[in-house]
């Protein structure tokens, strides 16, 4: 098994909840990047997108991230694949890429009454659009696609040469 095991995919699409049980599971730390990133600067992310805006949040993103050197598994932001640096990152040795990709009824249910920023700026039409704009990205960037949300399973398709 991998050192470490990132979870990537849409907001709402269980990365800390999954992220979460998988690493109880697996006996290992979980960091949720979102977390990580609201320590760092001292601010909820709604502040730090309202403040900073998108881009500066996706580039401190991005260079936390890429400077992450824990063992375990992390939860990364929706919107971390954006960047093709953050894409060839994950596509590097040592690590192992889990997209978690529920269809998008399931991710509008989970994220509609949200106060997330990008749920907060833009219609239900425009994230689905964005949710299909990323999805090429996510799907380049993983080792497993993983539809389901059990965390058993999940953990049974990594010890079973990580296959879906």
């Amino acid at each position: 098994m991998q050192d470490l095991i990132i979870l990537i995919g849409f907001m709402g699409s269980g990365k800390t909840f999954l992220g979460n049980k998988l690493a109880q599971l697996l006996s290992v730390d979980f960091y949720d990047l979102d977390r990580e990133m609201e320590v760092r600067t001292k601010m909820t992310i709604p502040e730090f997108f309202t403040q900073f805006g998108e881009k500066k949040f996706r580039q401190l993103e991005s260079r936390v991230f890429l400077n992450w050197k824990l063992p375990g598994v992390i939860a990364t932001g929706g919107g971390l694949v954006d960047l093709e640096i953050n894409r060839k990152f994950l596509k590097s040795d040592n690590k192992l890429v889990v997209w978690l990709d529920p269809d998008w009824d399931v991710i509008w249910s989970r994220i509609s009454e949200t106060s997330r920023p990008l749920v907060k700026k833009h219609s239900d039409l425009a994230l689905k659009e964005l949710w299909i704009k990323r999805c090429p990205y996510y799907r380049e960037s993983c080792d497993i696609r993983y539809q389901d949300h059990d965390p058993s399973r999940l953990r049974d398709l990594i010890y079973n040469n990580h296959t879906d």
